[in-house]
């Protein structure tokens, strides 16, 4: 868990607008465009099955890989985790992944909870599997990862609110059939 506490802003939209910018734009302004970009940014709220569920079937029926930022409610700042889910044929790969910057500057990346995956997004903005760095280099660039999303966090942000127009959307999932 990581507390993503801005000072009073919710952390969900300047988390979701900011990761993937990070990834295909490491040195790029705040509002560069993604536009062409294959992952998928989200943020739930609540039981993360519920949310896995519904973004698992988005992901296997779009053939887009997707990001997803837990948080236990619509209050906290506190953020459980985030997780990869991925098309890979008929199945779809679900799992923990840390942000990971190999140093200042560098892309960053996304790295498997269990180590033994890592993930880029190459020149054409497709998200890609990359080398997993070395085990004795991966607490320290999960602290530089998280780090450099927050101080891009920080710069979205006008006070106490986002400031590039955004939409959110709202889903019941206790009505959304899952498949």
């Amino acid at each position: 868990m990581i507390d993503l506490n801005l000072g009073g802003t919710c952390p969900r939209r300047p988390l979701t607008y900011v990761l993937t910018r990070a990834m295909w734009h490491p040195r790029g302004p705040a509002d560069v465009s993604i536009k062409g970009c294959e992952l998928g940014v989200g943020a739930s709220n609540g039981e993360l099955a519920e949310g896995i569920n519904v973004m698992a079937d988005v992901a296997f029926r779009t053939k887009t890989p997707w990001v997803l930022a837990n948080f236990a409610d619509d209050v906290t700042t506190r953020c459980d985790g985030l997780f990869m889910i991925k098309p890979m044929g008929d199945e779809v790969l679900i799992g923990l992944v840390e942000p990971y910057i190999l140093r200042k500057g560098s892309p960053l990346i996304l790295v498997g909870g269990d180590r033994s995956r890592a993930f880029s997004i190459n020149a054409a903005g497709k998200l890609i599997e990359c080398p997993v760095p070395p085990l004795s280099q991966i607490a320290a660039g999960v602290d530089r990862g998280w780090a450099e999303i927050r101080r891009r966090m920080a710069d979205v942000i006008e006070g106490t609110a986002f400031r590039y127009p955004s939409w959110a959307v709202c889903v019941d999932v206790k009505h959304v059939p899952v498949f």
